[in-house]
């Protein structure tokens, strides 16, 4: 599959749950929508599009430890199809969503309350594990 790369606002935090098999994953919906200059040279912004996205393992943890509403959030991640059926109902159920390979805060314009003030200290430094860019060691 083809990863894709997404970056976008959460739109509530993010739910942390555990399987009977004792795996996490966490769930969270960001907004997305491109922004782009006119021929006029004025800022467009596009209707955002809202996509379920999923985590798995220690970077759920992560996720949920450390992002927020509001959050600006990269996404890197696989496009996939799920279905089910609603145990109450039996009706037929899907979605489309973004299984999350690795999630990490966007740095570049972030509101206020996501950046450190001069001469403090930022405690919402990205965590562990929830990034991994692959050029961080070149």
């Amino acid at each position: 599959m083809t990863e894709h790369h997404f970056v976008g606002n959460l739109t509530a935090d993010p739910e942390l749950r555990t399987t009977t098999t004792d795996k996490s994953v966490a769930e969270f919906r960001i907004a997305v929508s491109d922004r782009y200059r006119d021929a006029q040279g004025t800022w467009v912004e596009t209707e955002p599009v809202y996509w379920p996205v999923q985590i798995w393992g220690e970077p759920a943890k992560a996720v949920k430890a450390h992002l927020r509403t509001g959050s600006k959030v990269i996404v890197v991640g696989e496009l996939r199809n799920q279905a089910w059926e609603d145990p109450q109902t039996k009706e037929k159920k899907s979605r489309r969503l973004i299984q999350a390979r690795y999630v990490g805060p966007a740095l570049g314009d972030q509101p206020r309350s996501h950046t450190a003030q001069p001469g403090t200290t930022n405690s919402q430094s990205a965590p562990t594990g929830v990034a991994d860019p692959q050029w961080a060691d070149a």
